[in-house]
């Protein structure tokens, strides 16, 4: 989680292809590039499976990485400068793979 925070804070796309699927990467280019995210506390990642159910991911392994941070120049979606509760979905084809991120949300 600390990178895609970092690559988001960096402006930096490649390490957001390397560490998000696809689509994610692209629309955290869009939406998230100027979004600073700071005093970032991540929390040890849950199971995620009921969460992937129904989505093209619902057949790997999933986890739900819970963060509370505060956001700067969001869209507005996002209180500015409070701490704010976010999360987000990662995966994996199997035990041995890389995670990938590939949702993010409230929480």
């Amino acid at each position: 989680m600390g990178a895609y925070i970092e690559a988001i804070n960096a402006e930096d796309p490649s390490t957001l292809a390397a560490i998000a699927t696809p689509d994610l990467a692209q629309s955290t280019i869009d939406g998230w590039f100027g979004t600073t995210i700071e005093e970032v506390q991540i929390d040890a990642a849950l199971d995620g499976t009921q969460l992937a159910i129904g989505t093209e991911y619902e057949a790997q392994d999933n986890a739900w990485v819970h963060i509370d941070a505060v956001f700067h120049h969001t869209d507005g979606s996002l209180p500015e400068g409070e701490l704010t509760g976010w999360g987000y979905y990662l995966t994996r084809d199997e035990p041995s793979s890389s995670w990938y991120i590939w949702t993010q949300g409230s929480s």
